[in-house]
């Protein structure tokens, strides 16, 4: 049993789809929920992790933080503010702002540059396994092209010398 209800789907797809819907229930402004219905009626009710949640009857903790196990329900309740490494768009107005925004866009490249590095470097030991691979089988199909040529009926190793007038 999961959470607090007894009716959630077993399979990942399935809880996703589940909380999908109770998404959808909450940017509606029809949510299940009586305590979430009670703020629909009053026009306070806004599609944030803990309300859908609460729509849900699931921990906030399956898709409220960055590294969740649903990012899809995640993008769809904080939509574009789910990126977190999205580059700044304010525009800022003193020195002071504009030196932190060139620090966080900073910071943000050399993370992105360090990702870049890592997948690079994951990519070039993949070529290096598949070059080996490739000259294992390489050689692997010469050794086997070159017992193609031979009798079938001749045992490798064995060197028989016939007696000299016996055919």
């Amino acid at each position: 049993m999961r959470g607090k209800r007894k009716d959630l789907p077993a399979t990942r797809e399935g809880m996703e789809q589940y909380l999908l819907a109770a998404v959808a229930r909450v940017k509606e402004g029809s949510p299940e929920n009586p305590d979430l219905a009670v703020l629909a009626k009053k026009g306070k009710l806004k599609a944030n992790p803990t309300t859908v949640a609460k729509e849900a009857g699931v921990s906030r903790s399956l898709f409220a933080y960055k590294e969740c196990r649903y990012p899809n329900v995640r993008r769809a309740i904080c939509g574009k503010d789910a990126a977190d490494d999205q580059l700044p768009i304010r525009v800022p107005t003193d020195m002071r702002a504009i030196n932190a925004d060139l620090k966080q866009i900073n910071r943000i490249l050399e993370q992105r540059l360090r990702v870049s590095i890592s997948e690079q470097a994951a990519m070039l030991n993949r070529m290096r396994k598949l070059e080996n691979e490739y000259h294992d089988k390489a050689a692997e199909i010469k050794r086997i092209e070159s017992r193609a040529d031979r009798s079938p009926n001749e045992v490798v190793g064995l060197h028989v010398v016939r007696p000299i007038g016996k055919p």
